[in-house]
């Protein structure tokens, strides 16, 4: 008979039983000017208030960053960390107190209670948990997980065991070429979505960023080592485009990049390239052009003083611009469409743009 134990919720670190091994003091960093907008607008109160206000903020506020030793842990979907009965970590960031608690996964108390656990045995090495909930996103994997790598260096650790989501496997390339050319290596250990991991000690490093609105200077630091350690790449000028099956897909792309190459941009699509060639790239452009999708958050590998100019259709997402604001970069942020409010609709609907409106924005751009 299944006893029920008390609902799930989300903790701050500070309110569970913990040992602080790192704190990475707040810091803070400065937009270079707001971006030029070009076709905005919105018929939406909130946002025609909300965008020009998020806009116009010159300083960004980071919190503490930390790395602490929690034991007695299962490990969920490689984003909660379950401390049973009744209380879970998770990689997020909030700055309303009032919003620490609210209920989480379902049902894993019960199946901890039954014994549905795998049981990971003591590593040589300290064990990590470094991962949110990132699923196939490259844009979270690179700007929210990577640079929590550097903590681990700060640590004085070398080698170490990573608990890796299954769902997140197809970045394990990615960190492990970040981790070498930090100096580091490690053995992962793969979390299913359908598997529960007890792990009698975990070192569980902090959230990095709140994804949309707050970077952190610890990933500016991460891509200032690895921008000029990857291959050097010629283009100067580059035209983003997307893989043919990508969610939100424009219809007509073929003739957009044409015309982006009559007017001197190298067309390329980042999801063909490796890891090490995708920061190469970036990081020897000076101007980067296309729409608005995971591709865009390479331009973190920019050297300060370049451009960005993203184009969307009618979704408004800070989190590209604030990337401008971490690296220090000029950014055009183009909209196709009236703004609206964000709808799960948005996240994969097709879209095309006019030829005439594209190469009126490409003379803009000039």
């Amino acid at each position: 008979m299944d006893v029920n134990p008390a609902p799930l919720r989300l903790h701050r670190h500070t309110e569970v039983p913990h040992q602080v091994e790192l704190v990475v003091p707040h810091r803070s960093y400065a937009a270079h000017g707001p971006p030029r907008l070009f076709n905005y607008w919105t018929r939406d109160p909130l946002l025609l208030s909300w965008l020009p206000a998020e806009l116009q903020r010159t300083t960004i506020d980071c919190p503490d960053e930390y790395v602490i030793r929690v034991r007695g842990a299962h490990v969920v979907h490689g984003h909660y960390l379950i401390l049973y009965p009744d209380q879970a970590l998770a990689d997020t960031f909030n700055f309303e107190d009032s919003a620490v608690n609210r209920p989480v996964i379902t049902d894993i108390g019960q199946q901890i209670l039954r014994g549905e656990v795998h049981h990971r045995p003591p590593s040589a090495w300290p064990t990590f948990h470094i991962f949110k909930d990132v699923y196939c996103n490259y844009g979270h994997m690179l700007v929210e997980v990577l640079p929590k790598l550097l903590h681990i260096r700060a640590m004085g650790v070398r080698r170490f065991t990573l608990l890796f989501p299954w769902s997140s496997l197809m970045f394990l390339p990615a960190v492990q070429y970040a981790a070498e050319v930090l100096g580091l290596s490690f053995e992962h250990v793969t979390c299913f979505n359908n598997q529960i991991v007890r792990v009698e000690e975990v070192l569980w490093i902090g959230p990095v960023a709140q994804h949309d609105r707050r970077k952190s200077q610890t990933l500016r630091d991460l891509v200032q080592i690895l921008g000029p350690a990857a291959p050097p790449s010629a283009p100067r000028r580059l035209y983003v485009t997307r893989p043919p099956d990508a969610i939100r897909p424009i219809a007509n792309q073929p003739q957009l990049e044409d015309l982006a190459r009559s007017r001197g941009y190298h067309v390329v699509e980042p999801a063909t390239l490796s890891f090490p060639e995708q920061v190469g790239l970036f990081h020897g452009a000076n101007h980067v052009l296309g729409p608005m999708g995971a591709a865009l958050a390479n331009t973190v590998f920019m050297r300060p003083g370049g451009r960005v100019s993203m184009f969307t259709n009618r979704r408004v997402d800070p989190f590209y611009y604030d990337i401008a604001r971490l690296i220090g970069l000029q950014f055009d942020w183009v909209f196709f469409q009236d703004a609206e409010a964000w709808t799960n609709v948005m996240q994969t609907e097709a879209w095309t743009i006019d030829p005439g409106r594209f190469a009126g924005m490409l003379a803009w751009l000039d």
